[in-house]
């Protein structure tokens, strides 16, 4: 799986010959970038989920950010982002941000 820049903010999801998913990181402050609408195609696995969240944290670091936001809008959602080291920013507004580590 691999992530292909659609557009200024838009990405795709590839996973060999076909689309899997598509999100946007909006730039919200030097260095920070907000995930939103992300969406995947029926069938993916809670893994490739994982592997999502995994690959989107490898191409922050990649393009530079130092933070990634993300609103979540399910318990679900919040398990994941806690397992992905996300800290929870905000509860009323359930924001969470992942902080980039440059190697």
């Amino acid at each position: 799986m691999f992530i292909k820049k659609a557009g200024k903010e838009k990405y795709e999801l590839q996973s060999e010959d076909r689309q899997v998913g598509t999100f946007k990181i909006m730039q919200v402050g030097h260095g920070i970038g907000k995930i939103k609408q992300l969406e995947v195609v029926n069938g993916i696995s809670p893994g490739d989920i994982l592997r999502i969240f995994e690959l989107i944290q490898t191409y922050a670091q990649t393009e530079k950010f130092n933070e990634l936001h993300v609103e979540s809008h399910s318990s679900t959602l919040d398990h994941l982002l806690k397992h992905q080291r996300f800290q929870l920013h905000d509860s009323e507004r359930r924001l969470w941000i992942y902080k980039v580590t440059h190697r």
